[in-house]
């Protein structure tokens, strides 16, 4: 009986993927794999402005240079993993 939990955990975790991993899609979410086209753990402008599509909130679309400055909190142009966890998150009411 506990292998089958294992075994079912393991397989949820699999399919719906960790936060980190999740891929962006019709939720909306963002994710730095999702930014990160080449893999190479460092977001570029280009790989952010490429890849970066939001949701519409209150029917604005996010600007993505705006945005791109938020997350590139020491300024050098690129998006590192930290740079991404530790990105300012919208307020929620």
């Amino acid at each position: 009986m506990t292998k089958i939990i294992f075994a079912a955990s393991a397989l949820f975790i699999l399919l719906a993927g960790s936060p980190a991993t999740a891929q962006q899609g019709g939720g909306g979410r963002i994710t730095f794999e999702s930014l990160d086209a080449d893999g190479d753990g460092i977001v570029t402008k280009e790989e952010f402005m490429a890849n970066f599509n939001p949701p519409a909130r209150d029917g604005r679309t996010p600007d993505p240079e705006r945005a791109f400055g938020r997350f590139d909190a020491d300024g050098n142009g690129e998006i590192s993993a930290e740079e991404f966890e530790n990105r300012p998150r919208p307020q929620r009411n």
